[in-house]
């Protein structure tokens, strides 16, 4: 385990580096690097990864994932326990094309998705600003008619 000088609870609630974070399609993101190095402070791990390919409804050929990301965790008495967080994704595959190396991408994206669950620092709330707030949405209105 790295050294630092924040406990793992503080840690995982820092905010993330401006420089770390990317853009894309007008959202934000940490890519998988950065998630990787900032969760090499643990010796961290993965089991249970899973994956199927099927076909959406409009034919495209399509990747689902999931895997549990296993941290050991140094609470702030100092106890040391086993985390578990659960990451999944899905996604068309062209939507990668050319590079068709889908299994590591689901993997990639299932850690930052599990990674996330931590706090701002894996890019929780990251969107935040972004994602339009529930009060916002105009919702349909119910016909009187029946």
């Amino acid at each position: 385990m790295k050294k630092s000088s924040f406990s793992d609870s503080e840690y995982v609630n820092l905010i993330p580096n401006e420089a770390d974070i990317a853009t894309k399609d007008g959202g934000n993101y940490l890519p998988i690097e950065v998630v990787e190095r900032d969760l090499d402070r643990w010796a961290w791990g993965t089991q249970n990864f899973s994956w199927q390919q099927f076909r959406d409804k409009f034919g495209n050929f399509c990747i689902g994932a999931s895997l549990e990301l296993v941290i050991p965790w140094k609470s702030d008495d100092g106890d040391i326990t086993e985390r578990r967080l659960t990451g999944g994704c899905n996604f068309i595959i062209l939507a990668y094309f050319p590079n068709n190396h889908f299994i590591a991408i689901a993997k990639s994206e299932c850690v930052k998705n599990a990674a996330s669950d931590l706090g701002p620092k894996f890019g929780r709330g990251l969107n935040d600003s972004v994602v339009p707030d529930d009060s916002e949405i105009e919702r349909p209105k119910k016909s009187s008619q029946g």
